[in-house]
């Protein structure tokens, strides 16, 4: 079997003229760097009650949890899930639909359950 194009257009060939440029000493870079987190403070404490209420039965049992933040803030929820450098908070909301909130853990100043500071 022979390979055919397909859609032949009758007509005369088109040629483009390309300019030519200079080579340049530098070349741009089209890839994305991000910055690695670096904490201010040791977050290790903190990371490690992250990941012992990161898992299902913990989610269920320590409900709701307080996050005070360092600006003040709190936000009443469980953790949804766990990353590197941030945690995913589901907040409590009376109705089925709940929202999720991202925090980054150098923003995280302490975790309240039933208003005692949680330790693992």
């Amino acid at each position: 079997m022979q390979s055919e194009p397909l859609l032949f257009i009758a007509g005369p060939p088109i040629f483009t003229k390309t300019k030519e440029t200079a080579y340049n000493s530098y070349e741009e870079s089209t890839s994305v760097y991000t910055k690695p987190f670096t904490p201010s403070r040791d977050l290790t404490p903190i990371k490690q009650q992250l990941q012992f209420l990161d898992s299902p039965f913990q989610r269920h049992v320590y409900r709701p949890l307080t996050f005070r933040l360092t600006d003040g803030s709190e936000l009443l929820g469980v953790v949804d899930s766990l990353f590197e450098d941030h945690v995913v908070v589901r907040l409590e909301s009376d109705t089925e639909d709940s929202e999720l909130v991202e925090v980054h853990l150098g923003d995280l100043e302490k975790i309240v359950w039933q208003g005692k500071v949680f330790k693992v």
